[in-house]
């Protein structure tokens, strides 16, 4: 039988144990194409661009969420309310720093 200060131990040596140390769960690990198999292709490639500058048929905004079917933007011309387009139907701008102006790759 374990005494407190076995447990004691235990729990520091888990404590210890650092992030890098700990295996991710299979949707987290890096990997070739982990992403797309979870979210699809197009989707996946939009992820990095969360809250940056994209174009959109309807004008510039920033990307706010990204659904593996819907993506929603909140636009320049309507700041006050989110709107949803398809994955394929939206560009990530070229500004590193996600300013409000850019050209679309792509």
């Amino acid at each position: 039988m374990k005494t407190a200060i076995d447990r004691l131990r235990e729990y520091r040596a888990r404590q210890d144990t650092k992030p890098q140390d700990m295996p991710l769960p299979g949707h987290l690990r890096s990997g070739e194409g982990s992403l797309e198999r979870r979210f699809g292709p197009r989707a996946a490639e939009l992820y990095p661009h969360l809250g940056k500058t994209v174009q959109t048929p309807e004008g510039g905004g920033r990307l706010w969420q990204v659904f593996t079917v819907r993506v929603g933007v909140v636009l320049e011309a309507s700041p006050e309310r989110v709107t949803f387009f398809g994955p394929d139907e939206i560009r990530p701008c070229d500004d590193p720093d996600g300013a409000r102006t850019g050209r679309p790759v792509g």
